[in-house]
């Protein structure tokens, strides 16, 4: 039965396969993440977003030519389609949603800082030096009021008023 649903493989075809299905998970839990939270707004960084977009095509396309049509080819294919999602971050009052096992799917305004430049966010966690850089939906007034509303819970000066 087995043998009908999953190509004859290596042990580094098994081991691919439960990296997808780990993969999988995490990029459900992340969804799921998001999908609790109440009021959020996206941002999104545009080459990431092509190159997310583009790996999971050609992925899928690999997979498909190397597997055809069996199980493996469906986890792999699964596995990259659902990278697409993380191409994209959600800000809600509370912070920046993540995988819920980590740090139960938040990350706190109290971590986060933020800079805007020419229609560009940046965000700086944990003060790091390294900023995620956003430049799709930061413009949008429910992203700016989200962030002054940041920086008011912190008694922060905010950036977008100076």
């Amino acid at each position: 039965m087995l043998s009908v649903l999953f190509k004859e493989m290596s042990v580094f075809g098994y081991f691919g396969i439960v990296l997808a299905v780990i993969a999988i998970l995490l990029e459900l839990s992340y969804i799921l993440s998001v999908l609790i939270a109440k009021n959020k707004v996206v941002v999104a960084n545009k080459k990431v977003l092509v190159a997310y977009t583009i790996i999971a095509l050609i992925g899928i396309i690999v997979f498909v030519l190397i597997y055809s049509v069996t199980l493996t080819a469906l986890i792999y294919s699964l596995a990259v389609l659902l990278l697409i999602p993380s191409a994209f971050t959600f800000l809600t009052p509370e912070g920046i949603r993540t995988f819920l096992f980590a740090g139960k799917g938040i990350i706190s305004t109290d971590r986060i800082s933020y800079e805007y430049k020419d229609k560009v966010l940046e965000l700086y966690i944990n003060d790091s030096g390294i900023p995620k850089v956003y430049d799709l939906g930061t413009t949008n007034i429910n992203t700016v009021k989200m962030l002054a509303d940041w920086y008011s819970k912190h008694d922060y000066q905010n950036p977008l008023i100076k």
